[in-house]
C-alpha cells in the first residue's frame, strides 16, 4: 500500500513485495510512486509466480522470484542493506487471442455466461480454468434445450491470465445500448476443486446467489478476490452487474500439478446446477 512506504520514499532502491491484497500492477505503480527503481515480488511458500501488469505501468523492471528466495531476501534486509541488481534480457511478442462466443437468435445478449479458457504457461489448467470452461459449455447445452429464454450469450474468454484481455475487449466493443441490454454476467472460474463455494462480485447478486444456493442445499459465502481478479470485473467496471462462482481453495493453482485428473465430478455438477438457477433467477430481474 502507499502507506507502507517511508514518508521520504525509497528513491533509487528496489522494493521487495510479498503477494497479496493488491494486484501486481497496483503494487508496481505504488512502488514507482515512492521512487523505486525496480520491484521484486515473492509468494511464500510458492515457487516463482506469474503475474500480469495491466493499465498504465511505470517504466521500471518488475519480476518475481521463488518464495524461499524472497523470504531469504527479506531476512537479509532485516539484518542490514542488501545490494541487488536487475536486468531484463527478454522482449515483447505480439499475439492474437480469440474469444469464442455463442449467441442467441438475433445475436444480442441479454445476459452473459462465461469463463476463461486460457491458462498460465506453467500449468495445464485443469482447475484453472478447464473446470469453468466445461461448466459454461454444459450450461449452454442446457439453455439450448430450454430455448434460452434469458437470451444468454455464452463466452469462452481468452487472455484472462494476461489481464482480463478477452473480457475487457468484449465489453469495450459493446455499444451503450448493448451494455444497457445486458442484465447480468455470470463468471465460472475454478469450480471443481476445493471445499467451499464463494460468491464474488456485485453485492445484490452475491446476496441473491447465496440464498438460491442455500435453497438448493448448497452452503457458500460472499467474498472478495484479494490481489487478483477475473472476467466478471470487466463487466462491473462498465456498470454491468456480475457474479463469479468460485470454489476455494486450490493450493495447486498455477502449478504444473493442475491437471485434469484433479477435477471432481460432484462440484462440477453443482456448479452447473447453481449456474442454471442463477441464470433463471437473475434473468427475471
Amino acid at each position: 500500500q502507499p502507506s507502507d512506504y517511508p514518508a521520504g520514499g525509497i528513491e533509487g532502491r528496489i522494493a521487495l513485495i510479498q503477494r497479496g491484497e493488491l494486484t501486481f500492477a497496483d503494487k508496481v505503480r505504488n512502488a514507482a510512486a515512492a521512487g523505486a527503481s525496480g520491484v521484486v515480488m515473492f509468494d511464500p511458500p510458492n515457487d516463482v509466480i506469474p503475474g500480469s501488469l495491466t493499465g498504465t505501468i511505470p517504466n521500471i523492471p518488475a519480476l518475481s522470484v521463488g518464495g524461499a528466495d524472497g523470504v531469504r531476501l527479506r531476512e537479509r534486509v532485516s539484518e542490514g542493506p542488501v545490494r541487488v541488481s536487475l536486468t531484463f534480457d527478454g522482449g515483447i511478442e505480439e499475439l492474437q487471442a480469440t474469444n469464442v462466443i455463442g449467441r442467441p437468435a438475433g445475436g444480442e445478449c441479454a445476459a452473459v455466461v462465461g469463463g476463461h479458457y486460457d491458462s498460465v504457461p506453467a500449468a495445464p489448467g485443469g482447475s484453472d480454468n478447464a473446470s469453468g470452461t466445461a461448466a459454461v459449455l454444459e450450461l449452454s447445452r442446457v439453455q439450448a434445450l430450454r430455448g434460452n429464454p434469458e437470451r444468454a450469450c455464452f463466452i469462452a474468454f481468452s487472455g484472462e491470465e494476461l489481464g482480463l484481455l478477452g473480457s475487457v475487449h468484449f465489453v469495450s466493443q459493446l455499444t451503450p445500448e448493448q451494455r444497457q441490454a445486458v442484465r447480468f454476467m455470470l463468471n465460472l472460474d475454478m469450480v471443481a476443486v476445493g471445499d467451499e463455494w464463494l460468491f464474488i462480485g456485485s453485492p445484490a447478486l452475491q446476496r441473491q446467489a447465496q440464498q438460491l444456493a442455500a435453497d438448493a442445499g448448497v452452503q457458500g459465502r460472499r467474498a472478495d478476490l484479494l490481489g487478483a481478479s477475473s472476467d466478471h470485473a470487466s463487466f462491473i467496471e462498465r456498470k454491468i452487474p456480475a457474479l463469479m462462482l468460485h470454489r476455494s481453495d486450490d493450493r495447486l493453482l498455477h502449478t504444473p500439478r493442475d491437471t485434469a485428473d484433479r477435477i471432481e465430478a460432484a462440484p462440477l455438477e453443482t456448479a452447473v446446477r447453481l449456474g442454471l438457477s442463477f441464470v433463471v433467477a437473475f434473468g427475471q430481474g
